[in-house]
């Protein structure tokens, strides 16, 4: 399972007409550590601000899968609820799981977990869907990181 950590940037945003506002972004990153997720917030985000920037936050976030769809860049967050029986004992167990889903709408973004989840073998209900404040998300991608090394890495954070 992925691990995937949510991040929220602080940092001064220039408009297209010119204004600045501070605004305070979250993203949702895939990666193996706290520091693996510094590293690609420094190598991914921090190019595309002009000024400086914070790390107001990391927090670990279990999702069991994230569904892009190219047509829209709004992330909704759906709760999943089945019953799973335990083999062993025979009881049955409520397991609720979280996904993420880009929609444009939250009608749209349950249409679209129902039919990404339309080959589970168990009946299951979406108790709720509804729409983050995530920017983007990064999946976890090893050639990127193989490049990377902690000596360049910490060299950004040290002038």
């Amino acid at each position: 399972m992925n691990q995937w950590y949510l991040t929220k940037v602080k940092y001064v945003k220039q408009f297209e007409d010119g204004r600045l506002k501070r605004v305070n972004e979250m993203y949702l990153i895939d990666a193996m550590s706290f520091t693996e997720v510094e590293a690609r917030v420094a190598n991914e985000i921090a190019p595309a601000i002009k000024n400086d920037y914070v790390i107001d936050s990391i927090a670990k976030k279990e999702y069991s899968d994230v569904f892009l769809y190219d047509d829209s860049d709004t992330w909704h967050e759906a709760k999943l609820k089945y019953i799973s029986v335990d083999a062993d004992s025979g009881r049955e167990k409520v397991v609720t799981q979280k996904f993420l889903v880009t929609a444009h709408t939250t009608k749209e973004a349950y249409d679209r977990m129902v039919e990404s989840l339309k080959g589970m073998m168990v009946s299951y209900e979406i108790p709720s869907v509804r729409e983050t404040k995530i920017v983007d998300v990064m999946p976890y991608s090893p050639s990127e990181q193989a490049g990377a090394k902690v000596g360049d890495i910490a060299s950004k954070f040290i002038d």
